[in-house]
Order: C-alpha cells, then structure tokens, then sequence
C-alpha cells in the first residue's frame, strides 16, 4: 500500500511543487500505514512520474493483475506482425507501454490501422476494459525481443477484511490516476511481459 506525497520538480520550470499528500500523515493515513517506508514512485512502477510514496505491507490482494497473451507472431515483409490479447482483473483503466521496440503501425479495437511516425518508446490507454480482454495489432522493424510494460489501475482502494481503506466523503478528488499525483485513492497493478526474438529466414542457420 502506498501514498504518494512530498515534493516533485517542474521540468518546464524548475519550480519545486508540493503534490498530493503532504510529508506528513494525515489520521487515515495514520490508519493505514504502519511503519511506513518513503520510496521513490519508479521503485514500484517504471515509467511513472518522479513523486515520493509513503509505502506499508498490505493485505494480500487477490487479483490476477493484467495479462496478455500472443495470438500471432509473423515476419512479413520487413516487419513483425503480433496480434496480442491483453486482459485485467480490475476491468478498468489499462496502461500498455512499449519502451524499448520501434513501433511501425498498430491496430485498435474498433478502428482502422493507423501508421506512426517512428520512435521507440510509446504508451498506449484504454478506458473501461471489457472482461473478456481486447485484442491489438502491432507491427514492428526488429525481430528482437520486446519489452511490455502494463498496469491497469482502477480510481478507489480494494476492501480488506478487518480494515477500513474508504476515505470521507467529499475529501478527495477523483478520479485518481498514477500520472497525476492528484490526493485521491486508486489501485494500481504493474506485470512486466518480455516476449522472446522472432526466428525470421535471415536469422536461421
């Protein structure tokens, strides 16, 4: 469990701003946390912004945290074509990053294959995830191995038995997201996916 809180530099600024929670705990803080440890936010999430958290063991949360699972895997024409499943426990907000693979095209639920402009870093973000998962087309200028990184996070704290993780009414904003460092609740889950090199025909022996 963790809090973000304490303080976050502008980089357009250089400004010194106080975010979220402040350094010291409130009473349902005081609650929640016990013997908590200060971290940096990117210690739990990489990728995510450069916030300080209040972190405390939990609960054990019976959730299976986001999934994806490789539907096709095909090299045609100079490029990798992967159609990959990507499914949540939470069934809300979904973070897909790509941090590390040159990212030619991808295809969307429900829209028309779009073509990128290069780079080799992109995230995507998909609101409302259905149960049964949703499928994306990617294609790709290497047969190397490609890093996913996904969390999904949903706004509010799990119920734990014999703890109570809701706040007052009308003391936080919502909804709460892993970006912002706004003070409110959410539930975040991280799984890091390393899908293996592709074996094309340049590539055999």
């Amino acid at each position: 469990m963790a809090f973000i809180g304490g303080y976050r530099t502008d980089a357009r600024t250089n400004a010194r701003l106080q975010i979220a929670f402040p350094q010291e705990m409130d009473e349902r803080q005081d609650r929640l946390l016990v013997d908590p440890i200060r971290r940096d936010y990117t210690e739990l999430f990489p990728k995510a912004p450069d916030f300080s958290v209040l972190t405390s063991e939990a609960p054990v949360l019976q959730q299976d945290g986001p999934g994806l699972e490789i539907v096709s895997d095909q090299w045609i024409d100079s490029r990798r074509l992967m159609k990959i499943r990507f499914r949540t426990s939470l069934h809300d907000r979904l973070y897909i990053v790509i941090p590390n693979a040159p990212l030619l095209a991808l295809t969307t639920p429900n829209n028309e294959r779009s073509e990128l402009a290069g780079g080799t870093e992109w995230w995507l973000r998909f609101d409302g995830m259905p149960v049964e998962g949703i499928e994306i087309s990617f294609e790709f200028s290497t047969s190397r191995p490609i890093e996913f990184l996904l969390v999904e996070e949903r706004t509010g704290l799990p119920s734990f038995p014999g703890l109570s993780t809701q706040p007052q009414p009308g003391t936080m904003r919502s909804p709460g997201e892993f970006l912002q460092g706004d003070a409110t609740d959410f539930t975040a889950i991280y799984r890091r996916y390393d899908v293996p090199a592709h074996c094309t025909d340049l590539e055999l022996p």
